[in-house]
């Protein structure tokens, strides 16, 4: 069967194709609930992925019938998949694969099988040792659907610690980069990246042109010798390019030096994330070098960029801002915004400062809730819950749901119930 779809214009997408076995013997209704046939769906390594399967019982199915779910993962070369541990669910009706269950930029293939078990049929064994009927032996009906997957690939992540901070032009200065990684590639298994270095300098009221030092460097951490900055209203855009054979990604960083002795400030979001959940905590720490270890330093963390006065102790879990460590509250941060944060320090009225920028993620949009039937009897009726048409920023897929129910209509919601481990892929449950 192949299915292909066309806008006003009659321009048409690419062909689906599933194939439909017929078979003289009853078996179970089996489908899993992704592209299947010959489109294969793309899954991201670096997410957990969920795939969903239903069932329905054969016409033989008696009220003492069991739907077993057996769900087995294959690669290109039709051998099993022998990293998925103990955490995936391979005998319930949904498949959760954890992060890094794949290798990028590979064909992967789930079959879900359900075995119909009655009247003391034999359950066959896992795959080649197959049940066979006989005489003396009844085999349970099995029916299946099938999926393959196709795991994207993407490009290596550049990242320097601060985004633009104050030196002390006679100074030794490093730029660390050495927090870029591969997000296909887990944290102890990273992949060769190649670093290139690059730095413009902006005199004011002047054109840039290319610094006399630090490009070309290939290192991790770009180090600037000292006396290397010109303090007379001079600005220097540092650049890293990151890249191996897949692709490649910047980050920059931009450099204020002054003629004054002025502590050295370094800062960063705690946990490296390209879009960060607004319902989550925000941590931002700090290191500083000062100019005299005996000095008091004084703290002061301000919003540069964003909706959010994070110098307002409300939107803090930390005592306040003033502290070395900034510790932001859930669903304060706006979604989808970015964020730009500065933390000032003072050493006998020297000031130095850094500061850093983040983007929030974005919950998911466009979509409806559904119950069918709106009415029914308690303890007779089932009901079906659906989120349908919910869409999100590819790289934050996939989307995981969850169903809650409330005990008649008090003012304040009170949630009596949860069905969130009843959920496929496509945001389905049912509730008896």
């Amino acid at each position: 069967m192949q299915l292909q779809v066309s806008n006003w214009l009659g321009l048409g997408s690419d062909e689906a194709f599933i194939e439909v076995k017929k078979t003289l013997t009853n078996i179970p209704t089996v489908t899993i609930d992704l592209f299947s046939g010959d489109v294969d769906r793309v899954v991201y390594v670096h997410q957990s992925n969920t795939i969903g399967g239903s069932a329905v019982g054969s016409s033989c199915a008696t009220s003492s019938s069991q739907l077993i779910s057996r769900w087995t993962v294959l690669d290109a070369s039709a051998a099993p998949l022998t990293t998925l541990g103990s955490s995936v669910y391979l005998k319930a009706n949904v498949l959760v694969l954890p992060a890094y269950s794949f290798q990028p930029g590979k064909k992967y293939f789930a079959k879900l099988e359900v075995i119909e078990s009655v009247g003391g049929c034999q359950v066959p064994l896992a795959p080649p040792a197959i049940c066979v009927d006989t005489d003396a032996v009844k085999c349970c009906l099995v029916g299946s659907d099938s999926v393959g997957l196709s795991t994207g690939t993407q490009d290596p992540v550049a990242k320097i610690v601060g985004s633009e901070r104050t030196v002390s032009s006679f100074l030794a200065v490093k730029i660390d980069g050495s927090n870029s990684y591969h997000p296909d590639y887990p944290g102890n298994a990273q992949p060769i990246l190649k670093y290139r270095w690059s730095c413009k300098e902006t005199p004011a009221n002047s054109p840039s042109v290319e610094c006399s030092f630090g490009s070309g460097v290939s290192d991790k951490v770009l180090t600037i010798p000292e006396n290397s900055f010109s303090p007379l209203d001079v600005t220097y855009d540092f650049i890293l390019n990151v890249s191996n054979d897949e692709g490649w990604n910047t980050a920059s960083i931009r450099i204020h030096p002054t003629q004054e002795s002025v502590p050295l400030i370094t800062v960063n979001v705690q946990t490296q994330m390209k879009k960060y959940p607004p319902n989550k905590r925000m941590t931002l720490v700090s290191t500083v070098e000062p100019i005299d270890a005996a000095q008091p330093l004084e703290y002061q963390w301000t919003t540069s960029t964003g909706d959010v006065d994070l110098s307002r102790t409300q939107f803090l879990l930390s005592p306040n801002s003033r502290q070395r460590i900034l510790v932001v509250k859930p669903n304060v941060l706006t979604a989808g915004q970015m964020y730009t944060v500065r933390l000032t320090v003072t050493e006998n009225s020297k000031k130095g400062m850094d500061q850093v920028s983040f983007l929030m993620d974005r919950p998911p949009t466009g979509g409806v809730f559904e119950v069918s039937p709106t009415t029914g009897t308690s303890l007779d009726t089932t009901f079906k819950l659906s989120a349908v048409n919910w869409q999100a920023d590819s790289d934050t897929l996939p989307i995981t749901y969850g169903f809650e129910y409330l005990q008649g209509f008090d003012e304040i919601p009170n949630p009596q119930g949860s069905i969130r481990n009843r959920n496929d892929s496509k945001g389905n449950a049912a509730w008896p």
